[in-house]
């Protein structure tokens, strides 16, 4: 991966951040009860995507990038038509499906009948997804990446604003049917029809955006032919789909755990109440907060892998502690201050059972570090064509953690709580088992006591510190204003015990996006 691909994969994960703030402000809009009718919708049409066109984009994008380099361009303008076409069938077929079933799906699967009208009004978005998949991919492969990227980014942005103007419009008609039907759930239902609108224009002008960048490109505009045969209908297919066979398995294994635990939790249960109090606070941070790590952490997994393709065994050691060393250094900051800030946050969240909130945001946190940590140990693997552990590992996780859901819930847990403990568990556990591959594929090992020992005790002693900070900070501040505060005081204070214990070095800094700061603060304290 070059360094505009690498460039171009930070830029989609700002591009997720702002999805998952964007999915921050539904649950502020909708409530606990009704952000399950929409993720319910969300999932489904997410499922269907999955199905017609994830890793679409990629694939075109390189199979048009080698076949334009050996000037097939005959063959490449067949192979447009017959993508876009073949997925659009697909994707239609996948949303006559889904409205057949619309009434079985939403009631008898996810027991959420108000998802239903959400649901449908979301199918216009897939046929847009899919078209602009397309057109991602076509761009790609004429070396286009940025406009790709870039148009995820613009879609979250403007998303938002949708989202504030069409569920105001809906929500008067809500409260209006809600009074009169006195079903107090429709009102949640006609916000979520809004945001389905919203979802639908976003990715319509998306398109737009797309295919004017498209059409005003001279590069797809060629004289020049290749006497190479153009290929015939099956073995186009047979291209399409086998480029898109890796990223379709990780799509699918992705969104089994999401899947997976809404129906366990919603049959067993039908506390709608409390699974949107998951879908309110630990869910929508993770998808805020992730991404900016794993921008962070992705270019040391790159050039992890770029040195171990160039045999330079000798500083492979170094660079591969240091990128797991600042994962859960990184990792264990967030699990810390998600932990110590939870009372603000459920504050600000203003969730109606508080006290299930804080354990979902103090007990969710454990986790962080093993996701962040195992990003990275993944993406080595799967950059070293090593993609059948991280896929067998994945699906251990997801079969570990929909076996640990069904098992909390018949022993009586809360079901917040069990979702919550079998996610931990699971990731934790997936977290070890690439640990361990990844040392044996890149014949490493872990300094462990300066690895995770120093950063643990520098984590529980900020911990500390920062329940003694949001206790005094809370009575005379707002929650916004203790929140921020206490990030910047929670991080300084872990910095300065990790400085201090000199557990982290001076290369380990550069991959950071603070990293020039906290070098100079550790030449002023003579860590380095």
């Amino acid at each position: 991966m070059n360094q505009a691909e690498t460039r171009g994969q930070q830029i989609r994960f700002f591009a997720r951040m702002f999805g998952g703030i964007n999915l921050l402000v539904c649950g502020i809009l909708l409530r606990e009860q009704g952000m399950v009718f929409w993720v319910v919708a969300l999932l489904m049409i997410e499922f269907m995507w999955t199905l017609a066109a994830c890793g679409l984009a990629d694939g075109i994008g390189r199979i048009i990038l080698q076949r334009q380099k050996k000037e097939q361009f005959k063959a490449v303008d067949t192979l447009k038509r017959r993508a876009l076409w073949m997925s659009l069938f697909v994707t239609s077929f996948l949303g006559i499906i889904l409205c057949v079933c619309a009434d079985f799906i939403v009631k008898d699967i996810f027991i959420s009948p108000f998802s239903k009208y959400s649901m449908l009004l979301l199918i216009p978005s897939l046929v847009f997804r899919v078209i602009a998949a397309n057109l991602e991919g076509w761009l790609r492969g004429d070396g286009l990446l940025l406009p790709a990227c870039l148009s995820r980014l613009l879609r979250e942005f403007f998303l938002l604003g949708f989202l504030f103007l069409f569920s105001g419009i809906f929500r008067q008609y809500g409260i209006k049917v809600a009074a009169l039907l006195e079903v107090r759930e429709f009102e949640s239902m006609y916000v979520a029809m809004g945001f389905a609108v919203a979802v639908d224009i976003v990715d319509f002008l998306s398109c737009i955006f797309l295919i004017f960048i498209y059409a005003g490109n001279k590069k797809n505009k060629k004289n020049i032919e290749s006497m190479k045969q153009i290929d015939c209908l099956s073995e186009s297919v047979g291209i399409i789909l086998s480029a898109r066979q890796y990223d379709f398995v990780r799509g699918i294994l992705f969104i089994i755990p999401f899947l997976g635990g809404t129906v366990i939790s919603l049959k067993k249960t039908g506390a709608a109440s409390e699974l949107g109090l998951l879908l309110m606070s630990l869910v929508p941070f993770c998808f805020v907060v992730m991404p900016i790590l794993f921008a962070e952490i992705f270019p040391s997994a790159l050039r992890m892998v770029g040195m171990s393709k160039r045999q330079d065994y000798r500083g492979i050691k170094n660079v591969f502690q240091n990128g797991v060393h600042i994962s859960f250094i990184v990792g264990t900051f967030w699990m810390v201050y998600l932990a110590g800030m939870a009372r603000p946050i459920v504050e600000l969240l203003s969730l109606e059972n508080e006290k299930n909130g804080i354990l979902v945001l103090q007990y969710g946190a454990f986790f962080v570090p093993a996701i962040l940590l195992s990003f990275y140990l993944a993406s080595i693997l799967w950059y070293m064509n090593k993609k059948l552990i991280v896929f067998a590992v994945w699906f251990a996780a997801d079969l570990l953690f929909l076996i640990l859901s069904i098992f909390m819930l018949h022993v009586g847990t809360e079901p917040v709580l069990g979702l919550v403990y079998s996610m931990a568990a699971s990731v934790i556990a997936a977290c070890g088992c690439l640990v361990f591959f990844a040392c044996r594929k890149m014949n490493c090992s872990i300094r462990w006591i300066e690895t995770f020992c120093i950063p643990v005790i520098a984590a529980v002693i900020t911990f500390l510190i920062g329940l003694l900070v949001q206790k005094f900070l809370f009575i005379y501040l707002g929650n916004v204003t203790t929140l921020l505060v206490g990030m910047l005081l929670l991080s300084f204070i872990y910095w300065i015990l990790l400085l201090l214990t000199r557990s982290v070095r001076e290369n380990e800094m550069k991959g950071l996006f603070f990293g020039k700061i906290l070098t100079v603060l550790g030449h002023l304290l003579g860590a380095f």
